[in-house]
């Protein structure tokens, strides 16, 4: 009996041992395929099959669609809205694709599309982006914080928004803080508190983000170098601030807002300009500047800044003679201080390249193309210069010589009448028949007339005359 009960007892023990062991396997099988579940939907959630630049576990959390690059459909990628700061989940508004929510003229489907190559996405796969998000267009908006803007909660760790304007702004020569002090005369560095770093804060993460408005930095919006064949991602060589590309001598940003700048130190004289960048409290060109109508600054008025006439006050960077009147851009705005855009400044009828080129008179002379009446007469430049060509033709007098107002040689007729007709102005007797030239006066009365009769004279009376 002790026999079989030992061995009835090792049975039990060897059943307990395959059922451990079968528990035990079946733990490691749970434990295997629990680990490969986590690491499928661990590597799910990383995944971007969409190609829109968001993972599906943060697609999942902000409710747009992860196979689909464009949940809202207005043509701008979930992840590169969110990456901005729009709503990727709204098509209308500042987060559509004709939004402009940095005021650049640009809208947000032109920024997204600026420089994209040819083919980039397969029509043949509309529901995924097959390269990718673009992501080297321009900037859409304004103060965005770079450093969280693919969280899921944006701006949770980070120290702020648009904490500070790209690259090094410390010798730019712009008033970036817009606080009336440029570069090293700003005790607070124009705002850029680390002049040698794009990571001011020493967190290892680029915390300088590009204003929408300028992506590049050069001072000019996105929106007018697009327009003027500028690269508004480069702020070197042609396409940066002191760009040349039509060689005119006026560089970009002169050209961008005419030199007659209504932000400048008025403890120096001429006033010290400065450029603040826009969109907002922003440098612009004084308008209207107008000699003529002694509107402007200065003394006398508009005196010391190139005139701005007609409302425009932008120049294109590529024609080196924006107003076509044969008078380079720079040589008006920065010498003759005439408005570039203008083809008549002072709107006396001449252009202003006819008039500098004058050769009116003799000594020849021009006459001056921010005074419609150079000759301080009585008669516009144009009202003597009656077909506009520069010189004195006939039955025209000169628009540069004060002669023409008045009556220098005395013979009653005034000096531009003589010109009118060919006689001299400075000579009474121009043929020197020894008669002036004495003007009737029609309103003196004559002179009594004496008249010696005959002495045979017949009264004619006596005869039945009265």
């Amino acid at each position: 009996m002790m026999f079989d009960y030992s061995r009835q007892n090792n049975l039990v023990i060897t059943r307990r041992k395959e059922r451990s062991a079968v528990l035990f396997s079946l733990l490691m099988l749970l434990t295997s395929y629990s680990a490969i579940e986590f690491a499928t939907w661990e590597a799910m959630g990383s995944t971007d099959a969409d190609g829109d630049g968001l993972p599906y576990g943060l697609e999942y959390y902000i409710n747009t669609q992860p196979q689909d690059w464009d949940s809202d459909g207005d043509g701008l990628p979930d992840g590169w809205e969110w990456q901005y700061g729009l709503d990727p989940l709204s098509a209308s508004g500042i987060n559509g694709s004709t939004g402009d929510p940095d005021g650049d003229s640009l809208t947000n489907l032109n920024e997204y599309q600026y420089g994209i190559p040819a083919n980039w996405d397969s029509a043949t796969t509309p529901n995924q982006l097959d390269n990718g998000v673009w992501w080297n267009g321009t900037v859409p908006v304004s103060n965005w914080d770079e450093e969280s803007a693919m969280q899921l909660i944006q701006g949770l760790n980070s120290d702020g928004a648009d904490e500070d304007p790209m690259g090094n702004i410390c010798f730019n020569t712009f008033d970036d803080d817009h606080d009336g002090m440029v570069d090293s005369w700003d005790g607070d560095n124009d705002g850029d508190a680390d002049c040698s770093s794009n990571d001011d804060d020493g967190d290892n993460l680029t915390d300088e983000d590009p204003d929408g408005w300028d992506t590049d930095g050069d001072g000019m919006p996105d929106g007018w170098e697009v327009a003027n064949n500028l690269d508004p991602t480069s702020n070197s060589g042609d396409d940066g601030t002191s760009g040349d590309p039509d060689g005119d001598g006026l560089i970009n940003l002169y050209e961008y807002v005419n030199p007659a700048w209504d932000t400048r130190n008025g403890t120096t004289n001429p006033p010290t300009q400065y450029w603040r960048p826009g969109p907002d409290n922003r440098t612009n060109t004084e308008s209207p500047c107008n000699p003529v109508l002694a509107l402007g600054p200065g003394s006398p008025p508009c005196s010391l800044f190139t005139a701005e006439v007609d409302g425009i006050t932008y120049t294109d960077p590529n024609n080196n003679d924006t107003d076509g009147d044969g008078l380079n851009d720079s040589y008006e705005a920065l010498v003759l201080l005439t408005d570039p855009t203008a083809e008549d400044t002072d709107g006396d009828g001449i252009s202003d390249g006819v008039e500098v080129n004058g050769s009116y008179g003799n000594p020849p002379q021009a006459s001056d193309p921010r005074n419609n009446n150079t000759d301080g007469d009585q008669f516009d430049d144009g009202e003597e210069d009656t077909n506009f060509n520069g010189v004195v033709d006939a039955n025209e007098t000169d628009p540069t010589r004060i002669e023409d107002s008045g009556d220098f040689d005395g013979d009653g007729i005034q000096n531009w009448e003589e010109n009118a007709t060919c006689t001299l102005w400075d000579v009474a007797d121009t043929d020197g028949g020894g008669v002036s030239m004495m003007a009737p006066n029609f309103l003196q009365p004559m002179p009594p007339i004496h008249v010696h009769l005959p002495t045979n004279y017949i009264s004619m009376s006596s005869h039945g005359f009265p």
